[in-house]
């Protein structure tokens, strides 16, 4: 069985095409028409699927349903912005 991905709204396309090159099965979202949905929402799909939620946002409470999930959970990664480079 393949790992499956389920990618948040907030997450950019262009990740879809890079995981499906390498074999994962992916869904997004806005392309299966629920963007918008809560995030218990977006867990309940998720885990029905068997799948990893990929997204940018911090879900409290989200340590918690991966200690209990066989071995789907969700994935997040803070985004910070850029800084110009300095040079003194």
């Amino acid at each position: 069985m393949s790992t499956k991905f389920m990618l948040d709204e907030n997450i950019p396309y262009a990740l879809i095409d890079l995981l499906e090159r390498r074999g994962f099965s992916v869904q997004h979202l806005k392309k299966i028409g629920k963007q918008g949905i809560k995030n218990g929402e977006v867990y309940e799909i998720a885990e029905r699927e068997n799948m990893w939620i990929v997204t940018r946002d911090q879900w409290p409470g989200a340590d918690l349903k991966i200690k209990s999930a066989r071995r789907e959970g969700v994935l997040y990664r803070q985004v910070l912005p850029l800084r110009k480079n300095r040079r003194g």
